[in-house]
């Protein structure tokens, strides 16, 4: 029995020095698995933040282009604003202009006395205001100057209503002009 002890002492020796150098085993690849797995980790945190930083160009990206978007939008809105007042002081040189060379006393009140919504700009074109001012001449709403605009000593509107004396169509102003026309 005792080469069967013997036997049985020898395999258990070597068992046991092949269970320790199973643990031996076992413990590096666990502890290599603990490396991994606070590598992958980190790994993972990495990309994480990889990825907000990512999000954060790409929401600043976004913003950027809506600024843009907006400020692209208040210069249009500007332009449309400047484009009408350009338009609106074409129109209003034009109608001056032309009630100066009917010889209205005072072009701003002819200018005033027009409807202006039958005024047209087309192609850069302005049309419709002759004839309106044609027709105030032809009433006598005005005192007409003789071709002579706007100069001083004219009569306006406003001096003529305010004048004590009634001038009547004929009748000559202070500086020779004839009156066509008053009404109000």
């Amino acid at each position: 029995m005792t080469k069967v002890a013997e036997l049985t002492q020898e395999a258990l020796d070597k068992l046991e020095a092949d269970n320790e150098g199973l643990r031996t085993q076992i413990s590096k690849v666990n502890a290599e698995s603990a490396e991994r797995r606070v590598k992958l980790k980190s790994l993972e945190e990495e990309k994480v933040e990889k990825d907000k930083a990512a999000l954060s160009e790409t929401e600043k990206l976004q913003a950027k282009v809506a600024a843009i978007e907006s400020e692209q939008a208040a210069t249009k809105a500007e332009n449309e604003v400047t484009k009408k007042q350009l338009e609106a002081e074409r129109i209003r040189t034009a109608v001056l202009e032309k009630a100066r060379e009917l010889g209205f006393a005072n072009t701003e009140d002819a200018f005033a006395l027009i409807d202006l919504s039958k005024v047209e700009v087309i192609d850069d074109k302005i049309s419709g205001f002759e004839k309106l001012l044609e027709d105030l001449a032809e009433s006598g709403r005005l005192v007409m100057g003789g071709g002579q605009g706007d100069s001083p000593g004219t009569l306006t509107v406003k001096q003529v209503k305010k004048s004590s004396e009634k001038l009547q169509p004929g009748d000559l102003t202070e500086d020779g002009r004839r009156v066509a026309k008053v009404s109000w």
